[in-house]
């Protein structure tokens, strides 16, 4: 199975089908968050589907699917568009089984405690009034906090633990926006308290379970390492004026399992 991924589109500021391009014998492409804002994101999914016919699309959204919105009437309303579209998945804390590989799919957030508890307590008490989501989130009718924020991520460690725990690791993938542990940091640009935002604390879930691979985005920065059995990956393609990161990009990134 022919599987290609990408994150960090940003439609908002690019149009389709500009970039990205996906090889033309994909099976499954993964698009791992902030592909656009609100229905701009749906509809660059539902581009992507109707050009690649041959292909079923795996989606989790990123912070900024959620902008002018509330995130969880946001959820329900991109779950019923994935029901509209045969070969479209849009997967929060929910999973997907294609020829026997399963896909496990959440946002994440996070609980900010990936740098470390000063890190964790300057970046609640300073860093979240420099950040866009608060403002531009709302979470059950009040601006998206912190503390909705962890709830959050604790609830999706939680399932992905559970849901982990019954899969075949070797035949696993897990998809989610944010980065699933400090390993997975921005390569150039140095930590400081806002680091905390931008990678989960999860490696408790890698080390217990080893999923074969685990797709990430958010961060603008296109990698890949190893944790154990478990390989990381991310293309991001980041905002326009990023070089380093758009030239980190690979159009038709993919990777390969064997079918069930």
């Amino acid at each position: 199975m022919k599987i290609c991924y990408a994150s960090d589109i940003h439609s908002e500021f690019v149009r389709y089908p500009d970039i990205p391009g996906f090889s033309d014998d994909a099976e499954v492409i993964v698009l791992a968050g902030d592909i656009g804002v609100g229905t701009q994101a749906s509809s660059y999914v539902a581009a992507v589907a109707a050009e690649y016919s041959n292909a079923r699309v795996i989606w989790v959204a990123g912070n900024h699917e959620f902008y002018g919105s509330d995130l969880d009437s946001q959820i329900e309303t991109f779950r019923r568009f994935a029901q509209r579209h045969p070969r479209v998945d849009f997967l929060e804390n929910a999973k997907v089984e294609l020829n026997g590989v399963t896909f496990l799919g959440c946002t994440l957030w996070t609980d900010f405690s990936a740098l470390g508890a000063q890190a964790d307590a300057d970046c609640r008490l300073w860093g979240w009034q420099r950040l866009a989501d608060g403002s531009n989130i709302r979470c059950e009718g009040h601006p998206l906090s912190c503390r909705d924020v962890v709830e959050r991520f604790q609830g999706s460690c939680r399932w992905l633990d559970d849901e982990l725990s019954r899969c075949d690791p070797a035949r696993t993938v897990v998809v989610t926006h944010f980065p699933p542990c400090r390993e997975a940091r921005h390569g150039v640009i140095p930590e400081d308290y806002l680091s905390a935002y931008f990678q989960a604390n999860a490696k408790h879930l890698i080390d217990a379970h080893q999923p074969r691979y685990w797709i990430y985005g958010h961060n603008h920065w296109s990698d890949r390492l190893t944790i154990g059995k478990t390989r990381l990956i991310s293309n991001q393609l980041g905002y326009q004026n990023e070089h380093d990161t758009m030239h980190r990009f690979r159009d038709s990134a993919h990777f390969e399992l064997l079918r069930g």
